[in-house]
């Protein structure tokens, strides 16, 4: 059977998104029940921002203020939530067309090669979307990883733990940025060197 190229590239472009979702609702046993763009809220402010100091607003508009959150809310006050900025989005487009043709082909690639492509999707995607459980230690939302690090080093017992969570935390805080580039370039990396090699 024939698949819709357009329908296909859709699907894998939400299909990120509402699992991640899908994943924390069920961690923190609660649904979304708010859809927002924070990032669509400021869009009267960004043509004055822009002319004051253009660096600053584009910082601004694809990084710093998200695009799509997912949220939990109760009482006014958010309890989990899932978040995308303008960049995340434009990447996730990105891959959705970068392994659209690619996913065309599944049946013809070896169970190695099918292995190497799940793990570059994910790689891909583990880089994509920032989140914030209130209930843990954050402040405001942040990638999953440093998110991980803070909570354990929030809950662990420094006299007791081998780990230093706190240490490892910062470590990742300082360098977010360079390592989620640098785990996206991986998964592309290993979806034309390994999946797609001649």
């Amino acid at each position: 059977m024939k698949i819709n190229h357009t329908i296909l590239s859709i699907a894998i472009f939400l299909f990120p998104v509402i699992f991640v979702t899908a994943v924390f609702a069920l961690i923190e046993q609660a649904f979304p029940n708010t859809i927002a763009s924070p990032l669509w809220n400021k869009l009267s402010i960004l043509p004055d921002l822009f002319a004051s100091n253009f660096w600053v607003a584009l910082k601004l508009m694809l990084f710093d203020v998200h695009l799509l959150a997912i949220q939990f809310v109760q009482q006014a006050d958010v309890v989990w939530g899932v978040y995308w900025s303008l960049s995340d989005i434009i990447l996730l487009i990105i891959t959705a067309m970068l392994f659209l043709p690619v996913l065309i082909r599944w049946a013809s690639f070896s169970r190695k090669q099918k292995y190497y492509l799940i793990a570059s999707i994910l790689l891909c995607w583990s880089v994509l979307f920032e989140i914030w459980l209130s209930g843990c230690c954050t402040g405001g939302p942040d990638w999953w990883l440093e998110v991980f690090f803070l909570f354990k080093a929030y809950v662990s017992n420094p006299y007791l733990d081998t780990i230093n969570w706190q240490g490892l935390y910062q470590n990742v805080a300082d360098v977010s940025l360079i390592l989620r580039v640098l785990l996206f370039i991986s998964g592309v990396l290993v979806l034309r060197l390994v999946v797609l090699k001649k």
